[in-house]
């Protein structure tokens, strides 16, 4: 049995997270904070916070240690138990290792995929039993060798490098830009360009959001600037309404935010049309499963089994959606119901399960144009303020981070009879 560890404090405990909430904290809106691996727009306070309530009870997901364990975290390397055959590419015996994924409570969407790996077989099979820890600081403890594995940003990545940290991204689960501008569908603007967006209001969700500093490099490829040729407008609350009454009442003529904000504003009944430039489509700093320099050296036959596991699941949750959302949910039932459910799903994992054709790449290599994109992007949006997404001002070579020579081992498996597979709750 895989484990799930949480902060002592899950927001889900209290309240069900809107798409808006979701997003603080996390990786999938990719840039902003360092501390955070999937943040769309702004800070989250949620794991900082006291609780009496011990993780596992009742928080939509943890699970209790086997008989004889404890909640601590274990030190750095792999435990192995013996356990019989596996059928996965291990010895027989089932090695214990940990994962963080930078969010701070159980969600059926965000995780989809993690949830079908971990409960449904896939890195069991691989031999493997994880830790899985919801955790927004990935990347420290994956650097300070607490955990093996980690979901990774782009940007975190990028920073623990330049701080002289030894990681390597080492497979990519899902591929594009994670923020969009966007204008009500009838709008005159059409395209992102100066003559068109001079004087406007383009509204965020926060001046801490992470879509500032793409908003901002957006802008300096048409020569505006915020302040001067445009105004930054947040619209922050509890439902994108009041982005919707800010676009009715013609307080703001643009929104960039991220792809949950921008389908929440629909669901909130304003259909939008998009007019994200090109190159910002081209900046993909997705994420990727990171691991120390030191212990792929040592490990990278594991390694490859647990992104393995990773791309197993993958495969099956995508072929059996369904089936998928009901696990994930039986895992973190507080998430909503199975059609909110299945709107991230869509939105995280099935409209961007692959690199785009232009990238040239097979599924699940790291992009390393996209990643040099995204860099780029950022270094242009930034202002030389600690709020900055990236703590550098030149670029570094992506190259050096990232090693895309297990791929061949990651996808050795038979996928067909993977999604022919039947996996109940």
């Amino acid at each position: 049995m895989n484990k799930q560890y949480l902060p002592a404090y899950s927001a889900l405990r209290k309240r069900r997270l809107s798409r808006r909430s979701l997003l603080r904290g996390t990786a999938l809106g990719g840039a902003g904070l360092a501390a955070a691996a999937f943040v769309g727009c702004g800070d989250d306070d949620d794991d900082d916070d006291d609780d009496d309530d011990a993780p596992g009870d009742g928080d939509g997901g943890a699970s209790t240690p086997a008989a004889g364990g404890d909640d601590s975290t274990p030190a750095a390397g792999a435990e192995t138990e013996e356990e019989g055959e596996d059928d996965g590419g291990g010895s027989g015996e089932v090695e214990n290792v940990s994962f963080a994924y930078g969010f701070p409570a159980p969600h059926a969407g965000i995780l989809f995929t993690h949830y079908a790996a971990a409960h449904g077989g896939f890195w069991e099979e691989e031999g493997l039993e994880i830790e899985f820890l919801l955790q927004t600081a990935g990347v420290p403890l994956l650097a300070g060798g607490t955990v093996e594995y980690a979901e990774v940003s782009c940007d975190e990545l990028l920073n623990a490098i330049a701080a002289g940290q030894e990681l390597l991204a080492v497979y990519q689960p899902t591929y594009g830009q994670q923020f969009a501008m966007r204008v009500p569908v009838d709008s005159e603007i059409t395209e992102w360009t100066a003559e068109q967006l001079e004087g406007t209001a383009i509204g965020i969700t926060e001046l801490a959001g992470g879509e500032v500093p793409i908003l901002r490099a957006a802008l300096s490829l048409i020569d505006l600037e915020e302040g001067l040729d445009v105004e930054f407008y947040p619209t922050s609350g509890a439902s994108q309404a009041i982005t919707v009454d800010a676009f009715n009442t013609d307080r703001i003529q643009v929104f960039c935010g991220s792809i949950l904000d921008q389908a929440a504003i629909e669901v909130a009944g304003l259909e939008l049309r998009d007019i994200t430039p090109q190159a910002v489509l081209d900046a993909s700093g997705d994420n990727a499963i990171g691991v120390r320099t030191d212990y792929l050296a040592e490990n990278r036959e594991q390694v490859v089994r647990f992104c393995r596991g990773l791309a197993k699941a993958k495969v099956w949750a995508f072929a059996n959606v369904d089936a998928a959302i009901e696990l994930a949910l039986s895992i973190a039932p507080e998430t909503g119901s199975v059609e909110e459910v299945s709107s991230f799903v869509d939105l995280l994992h099935i409209n961007r399960a692959l690199p785009p054709e232009s990238a040239g790449i097979e599924e699940g290599e790291i992009w390393v144009d996209g990643w040099n994109e995204f860099q780029q992007l950022l270094i242009a949006g930034g202002t030389g303020s600690p709020d900055d997404p990236l703590t550098f001002t030149e670029p570094l070579d992506i190259s050096l981070i990232v090693d895309n020579s297990l791929l061949a081992e990651i996808w050795d498996f038979d996928r067909a009879e993977v999604e022919a597979r039947t996996i109940t709750v």
